[in-house]
């Protein structure tokens, strides 16, 4: 299996970001990428695929709300279970 690499700069221009942003993807694993000494090799497929997530602080607050929520949840169910089994 032959996979095609392109370096930051390459990436820069396929996914119309800047060096900071490719280099802070690849970082953080956003990007299917490697270091090779001190350059990152980044897979075409994974530049060429990339999709931004949504920004401001409004995803970041429904984010927030949605997780919230969803620990809630676990928690009354937790609580359900655990009364369920003192009551057997």
């Amino acid at each position: 299996m032959d996979i095609d690499l392109v370096s930051v700069t390459e990436a820069m221009q396929i996914m119309n970001l800047s060096k900071s942003q490719v280099l802070w993807l690849c970082n953080n694993g956003r990007l299917d990428a490697k270091k090779v000494g001190n350059t990152w090799v980044i897979a075409r497929a994974s530049a060429e695929n990339y999709k931004p997530s949504p920004r401001g602080f409004a995803v970041v607050w429904q984010r927030r709300r949605d997780e919230a929520k969803k620990f809630n949840d676990e928690i009354k169910a937790a609580i359900k279970d655990a009364t369920q089994q003192k009551q057997n």
